[in-house]
């Protein structure tokens, strides 16, 4: 893994609101430099951008550019390493126990008062983690379920993830699926602007 330096994604979602059905388009690149950029784009416009360049970033929503508060920044430097494991800190993580996650038996892990990720007991794959964020005061329960793997000359990356969030209020939550996952991209800081 200290071999990556970068790793690029592209993912899209098909959604049916009201009737209209159309394509969600995902994008991410993140490298060994604690920076990332994550996009979310619908018919050719950016709907949201999230950004994060070594010490600080921001959410930008429909054109409107908010800097990242203190716990968001905390989230984003875990979040921003190619491997948000790596930055865990070991001395306050938690084994809360076993659960069931889609008829499989996990492993519950406390990561922060933020974050808890569930492993497969079988594999030992990560297969879900529920985030909790504050947005404009309410807190609110992001949870991903990662449905698949692919392994990406020899590291194993979600390759489709179902993710449930109450800023898309779509029963069942939304099925991202990655075609495009690439390692050793070539970046620079004007990526991350």
């Amino acid at each position: 893994m200290t071999e990556v330096e970068s790793i690029e994604i592209n993912g899209n979602a098909n959604l049916n609101m009201q009737g209209q059905s159309f394509v969600l388009e995902f994008y991410s690149l993140k490298n060994n430099q604690n920076q990332s950029l994550a996009t979310v784009t619908a018919g050719g416009m950016v709907v949201q951008r999230s950004v994060f360049n070594k010490y600080q970033g921001y959410n930008e929503v429909n054109g409107q550019r908010m800097p990242l508060t203190d716990s968001e920044l905390e989230q984003a430097i875990i979040n921003s390493a190619l491997f948000s494991e790596l930055n865990y800190d070991f001395s306050t993580i938690e084994l809360v126990g076993t659960a069931s996650v889609d008829d499989q038996k996990a492993y519950e892990i406390k990561i922060t008062d933020n974050k808890t990720e569930y492993y497969s007991v079988e594999s030992g794959l990560k297969i879900k983690e529920v985030e909790i964020q504050e947005i404009e005061g309410n807190q609110l329960a992001i949870e991903t379920t990662i449905k698949e793997y692919e392994e990406v000359e020899g590291i194993l990356i979600p390759k489709e993830i179902n993710q449930v969030t109450p800023t898309l209020p779509i029963p069942g939550g939304i099925t991202i699926k990655f075609n495009n996952i690439k390692l050793n991209v070539k970046t620079s800081d004007s990526d991350f602007n």
